[in-house]
């Protein structure tokens, strides 16, 4: 009979939050533009009631999330031993993900450590094509300026869906460069088109300038003059700043 009461008292308290839950009513063209018109990319499952999309502006806070975990891990690597560990080998593929979404990078099988002494080394071991930088090639010198600049080409990658390797490229025209030919003004010829549609002209606006933000910083890192590359640090604090601003954005 206790059981009986209390499971009662349970329900009724169940059903008088529910009486007070309002629902925001949503239109189909909200949801056409939240989805990129219900864009195959931002589906995340089918049921026998429907399907589940994922808001493209989402899209973006966890693409900048794990580019800013796999800053944070070059930032642990470069900066936070007492003598700089260089991955030598970053790219999409050394970057695992949990359940979370949390990258870690992985991979560490060419890693060379730099003595207090030096800021660079030399090896014979290179990394992929497409991700390592000029001077490893041409000098086989490492140094932590050379994950920044393949990290550079994975921040590009990772905004515009096109791999440093694909055929259109080519030693005339590499990623960087294409890249680099279309910004500021023209940033919806690179950018993946899943990215660019949000909910309204406002956040259409903020979305493009945060991503004209985030490939000239792909441009920064990927510069071939080792002096020019910009250091993890910045990369951290530009980035964390764009990752507020979408947050803001997807709280409206």
């Amino acid at each position: 009979m206790k059981r009986h009461r209390r499971k009662n008292v349970c329900s009724q308290h169940s059903n008088d939050l529910c009486a007070k839950i309002e629902h925001k009513k949503i239109s189909y063209q909200e949801l056409q533009r939240a989805t990129t018109d219900f864009c195959e990319g931002n589906l995340l499952g089918e049921g026998s009631y429907g399907s589940v999309y994922q808001r493209a502006i989402e899209i973006l806070l966890e693409s900048v999330s794990i580019m800013i975990d796999v800053a944070l891990a070059l930032e642990y690597l470069h900066d936070g031993q007492s003598e700089p560990v260089v991955h030598c080998d970053l790219k999409p593929s050394n970057v695992l993900l949990d359940e979370d979404m949390i990258a870690y990078v992985a991979d560490f099988g060419i890693a060379k450590i730099l003595a207090e002494t030096k800021t660079a080394t030399e090896t014979n071991t290179l990394g992929t094509l497409g991700y390592i930088a000029p001077e490893y090639g041409s000098e086989g010198r490492v140094s932590t300026t050379g994950d920044i600049y393949s990290y550079g080409i994975m921040l590009l990658e990772t905004f515009t869906r096109k791999k440093p390797t694909e055929e259109m490229f080519t030693d005339e025209r590499s990623l960087r460069q294409w890249v680099s030919t279309w910004l500021p003004d023209e940033v919806m010829e690179v950018v993946d088109s899943g990215l660019l549609r949000t909910q309204n002209e406002g956040d259409m606006v903020a979305t493009q300038s945060n991503l004209i933000t985030i490939l000239e910083l792909g441009l920064e890192c990927s510069t071939e003059l080792v002096a020019e590359r910009i250091q993890i640090k910045e990369v951290l604090g530009k980035l964390n700043k764009i990752k507020r601003q979408l947050l803001q954005n997807q709280s409206v």
